[in-house]
């Protein structure tokens, strides 16, 4: 379908999202090769707590904000500007859903972008928790391709099955029951992987055993409301086939290379990842609490995968999922497709 696309230039996408700036830029014909090799896309992320930058009333401090997040959005929005790309579009997901004056960040981005001496014609988009799962979705469906010995992994099997598409993000996690092809039965959950480091990184520990405790009582605590959730939006459900996994702290579960399958994980196993996160989190974290030392960067991706696990291992166990794919794509590659597809001769129907 790719060879309908006309000329070099490139798409670009930037994702404004709970806990960082993502760009992401792609150029179409490269997609004729090994499709579900995604080293084939640039993709570039800079972490930003947007979390404290919102006040209790979820209203946005739209100073701070252009003061302490601005400047690195115009530096991505000129990386790609640069590019020259022949379409790119900003969205906004997680976080940016809640906050209630909306109109007001939207012209702050606007107003700021009118400035650059170069402007291209720009979408901004606040993304629905619908389109996020689905754009999640996508990005995995259009990176893997079928395996002709096994039917579980053909196309029509995701289209006429039901499943359920997981996409743990830093500030909440987004579950959609899929039908069809249909993701309006989804939910977000206040939930990401950032849950647990923003909850203890303040916290004074006397002791080991006492940091263990709280780690624990804190995922007790987190798969409890995950259930009481999912026991509230979906208290009953039809059979479920299979199990889409995005987000960028569980995809070390698909090993370390950087290519997309549809190969099925056993989740018994995720019990075993939790505990030996844990374990490595507690051993490397633990000296810079009991010192009071800021937690360096790389350390704190093991806070997030912790609890990224632990919330999987929530929704899988409610769902009573016998195993789930990981998607080492993204929400941005997701976008890519669907950027394509608006830019694709209208008399081909080969989207999903």
């Amino acid at each position: 379908m790719l060879r309908n696309y006309n000329g070099k230039k490139g798409i670009a996408v930037l994702e404004l999202s709970s806990t960082a700036i993502k760009r992401l830029t792609g150029v179409p014909k490269e997609c004729l090769g090994n499709t579900n090799d995604l080293r084939r896309f640039n993709d570039n992320v800079m972490y930003v707590d947007v979390a404290k930058y919102i006040d209790d009333s979820n209203s946005l401090n739209v100073v701070e904000y252009k003061k302490g997040v601005m400047p690195y959005i115009m530096e991505s929005i000129k990386y790609i500007q640069n590019k020259a790309p022949q379409i790119y579009q900003i969205v906004l997901t997680g976080l940016y859903r809640t906050i209630i004056n909306w109109n007001d960040l939207e012209n702050l981005l606007t107003t700021e972008i009118a400035k650059l001496k170069r402007v291209q014609p720009i979408s901004i988009q606040l993304m629905s928790p619908e389109e996020e799962s689905q754009l999640s979705f996508m990005s995995w469906f259009e990176t893997t391709s079928e395996t002709e010995s096994d039917p579980s992994t053909h196309d029509n099997f995701f289209m006429f099955n039901k499943g359920l598409n997981i996409d743990v993000g830093g500030g909440t996690t987004e579950i959609s029951i899929v039908s069809f092809g249909s993701f309006r039965d989804t939910i977000s959950l206040p939930f990401g992987a950032e849950q647990f480091y923003l909850q203890i990184k303040n916290t004074h520990y006397i002791d080991k055993r006492h940091f263990y405790k709280d780690i624990d009582d804190k995922a007790i605590k987190l798969q409890n409301s995950i259930t009481t959730i999912l026991k509230t939006k979906f208290p009953t459900f039809d059979k479920l086939f299979y199990c889409i996994c995005s987000g960028s702290n569980i995809i070390i579960l698909g090993g370390d290379n950087e290519e997309n399958y549809r190969r099925s994980l056993d989740s018994n196993r995720i019990n075993l990842f939790i505990k030996d996160s844990r374990s490595i989190m507690i051993d490397i974290i633990y000296p810079y609490l009991i010192q009071k030392k800021v937690i360096p960067e790389k350390h704190q991706r093991l806070f997030n995968e912790y609890c990224s696990l632990v919330i999987l291992k929530s929704i899988v166990e409610y769902f009573s999922l016998a195993s789930y794919i990981i998607n080492k794509a993204n929400l941005r590659i997701g976008v890519f497709y669907d950027l394509l597809n608006s830019i694709k001769p209208t008399n081909l129907n080969d989207q999903f």
